[in-house]
């Protein structure tokens, strides 16, 4: 019981992780900008928000159990993945330390939908910021994949869970967005210091998480890797 918690708490601290790496957190700006459109309906506002949490929610628990049962059907698939998904975990924490450091770039990719989807989601209702958060949920940049492929989903194998380590996952890579949400629903005055905070905050938060990521990488790769310290 001791050891899923921890793994619960480390699955929302890789969300929150995830949440500062450039890709997601231009993903985030993206639909913070998206739920700001209708500031004039508080609630409406502040439910889009959870809805958004919700549809990312889904996508990665629907690609969690997608991969999980593809491993569990096979006894030598699941021991395979286990086996070499552990020894992964290192070296890409190290990876992922290095992009948060600004030490090694990779391609993000545009970072958002267009002004025309987000007109055509906007006209979906409440279903828009749901289908936004799948959409996101689902574009992997190389920071998220690392988290996800590399330390949440050996997670899952270990402890038999496709639900709630992928929806604590989501709750932190979110969290931004749900945040701001509340503050526009209750708070619109004060949304520019709000994010101006956030900002802030975000370049030293990616830095510490830099940091640690490497340390922890490096211990990992001693471990699973080169067999020593156990």
């Amino acid at each position: 019981m001791h050891t899923y918690s921890a793994a619960a708490a480390a699955a929302f601290i890789l969300g929150l992780q995830s949440a500062i790496a450039p890709c997601p957190m231009t993903e985030n700006i993206v639909a913070i900008s998206f739920l700001a459109r209708r500031v004039d309906k508080p609630r409406r506002v502040l439910l889009a928000g959870l809805l958004y949490t919700l549809g990312q929610a889904l996508a990665y628990t629907g690609l969690a159990l997608l991969l999980l049962h593809a491993a569990f059907a096979r006894e030598d698939v699941a021991t395979f993945l286990a086996r070499w998904l552990s020894k992964l975990v290192g070296p890409l924490l190290i990876l992922v330390g290095m992009v948060l450091l600004g030490l090694l770039s990779v391609p993000l990719g545009r970072g958002g939908l267009s002004e025309k989807w987000q007109r055509r989601i906007e006209r979906w209702g409440l279903a828009g910021p749901a289908a936004l958060g799948f959409i996101f949920g689902l574009d992997c940049c190389p920071t998220t994949a690392a988290y996800f492929f590399g330390m949440l989903i050996p997670a899952c194998m270990k402890h038999h869970d496709v639900l709630l380590l992928p929806l604590l996952y989501a709750l932190g890579t979110t969290l931004p967005v749900v945040a701001f949400a509340f503050v526009l629903a209750f708070a619109s005055h004060k949304a520019g210091d709000a994010f101006n905070a956030l900002a802030s905050v975000e370049r030293w938060a990616r830095r510490i998480a830099g940091v640690l990521a490497i340390a922890v990488g490096i211990w990992q790769s001693l471990v699973q890797v080169f067999g020593v310290l156990r």
